[in-house]
């Protein structure tokens, strides 16, 4: 839950900065960059579903190590998304990007490490 929680904090505590550094938007950036956002948003919420169920038992590892390792693959890709969402943020200033960088803060914040979820990711490589 730690590893959850400090991932959750560093993202909030960079959206919050995001709306107090002044920084000029560059309207030439703002197309690309929310595309970009857009897409990694997707792609990474999607693959915080999705891939961690992938991650096959390692030779020697126990269910917990795991257990922890697909949870953490898991939060680090909604994490990476909102980040890059930020930074939108930080260059457009765009309710597009702020929307982006929400949503993908509430994926992050869904894969709350509940016992159910935790003995979930730990039986995902058992016979």
């Amino acid at each position: 839950m730690v590893i959850w929680a400090a991932l959750c904090v560093g993202v909030a505590t960079f959206f919050a900065i995001s709306f107090a550094v002044e920084v000029k938007p560059d309207s030439g950036l703002l197309q690309p960059i929310l595309a970009a956002a857009a897409v990694l948003a997707i792609g990474c919420i999607a693959g915080s579903r999705l891939w961690p169920a992938r991650i096959k038992q390692a030779a020697g590892a126990t269910p917990e190590q795991m257990a922890l390792t697909r949870h953490i693959v898991g939060c680090a890709l909604c994490e990476g998304a909102a980040l890059f969402a930020v930074v939108a943020i930080l260059l457009t200033r765009s309710p597009y990007a702020i929307a982006i960088a929400a949503i993908c803060f509430y994926a992050l914040l869904t894969l709350y490490p509940s016992l159910e979820r935790w003995n979930r990711l730990a039986r995902l490589g058992e016979p």
